[in-house]
């Protein structure tokens, strides 16, 4: 997803995205949603990022992403009907111990939103505390490169609202929101901005941050 976005907007906002960056940035989003399936849930936030940028000049990037990630996704697909005998069959296992259904969307929107923002054990503010400077360096963001910041602001929005429904919405036996660290990465883009012009106040209060962040990791 990083890769997508260092090929898609590291040239100045000014410059137009051209066709061989565009069917890069569309393999990798394929590659991504190998990884994981529900990773085709950027490929749209990649696509409103390029007309956010380009406004009409970008249709023939966005064409190219949507066919590169497309063709992935298909090739995707027919490998599940060859392993598994059904194209939405991804291997994974339909209930864990006790029998607990996971792969519905059942849990209710506020109890998810709640345990991703505020839990104890999956808070996205507890677990990735630098994403609190992302928040405030995302104006400026935009204001440098609005492609990036729509990427930036808008991919963390969605898998949050996708995965706040999810039965196992807490992401099984682990620590910390794992569903949304690679949309959290992408939020993260907003830290350099934060930090480009900050006080010095604000400085210390990211290396606090920063510090807090890794020995929750610990």
């Amino acid at each position: 997803l990083l890769g997508a976005a260092a090929v898609l907007f590291a040239q100045p906002q000014e410059a137009s995205i051209t066709l061989p960056r565009a069917l890069i940035a569309g393999v990798l989003l394929g590659a991504a949603i190998w990884v994981r399936p529900t990773h085709v849930l950027a490929v749209p936030v990649f696509l409103a990022a390029v007309f956010a940028r380009q406004r009409n000049r970008g249709w023939s990037a966005a064409v190219a992403i949507a066919a590169a990630a497309g063709i992935a996704a298909s090739m995707m697909l027919w490998r599940n009907t060859y392993l598994y005998g059904s194209p939405f069959v991804f291997g994974y296992p339909s209930a864990t111990e006790g029998g607990k259904i996971v792969n519905t969307f059942e849990t209710p929107l506020a109890t998810g939103l709640a345990g991703f923002l505020f839990s104890a054990g999956k808070s996205i503010f507890l677990f990735s505390p630098p994403i609190l400077l992302a928040l405030i360096g995302l104006p400026r963001l935009w204001r440098r490169d609005r492609g990036l910041a729509v990427v930036a602001a808008v991919m963390p929005l969605v898998y949050l609202l996708f995965y706040a429904t999810y039965t196992q919405w807490e992401g099984g036996y682990c620590y910390g929101p794992r569903y949304l660290v690679p949309s959290l990465a992408l939020l993260g883009l907003g830290i350099g901005p934060a930090l480009e012009t900050a006080s010095r106040g604000v400085r210390r209060l990211a290396a606090a941050v920063f510090i807090a962040g890794f020995f929750m990791q610990v």
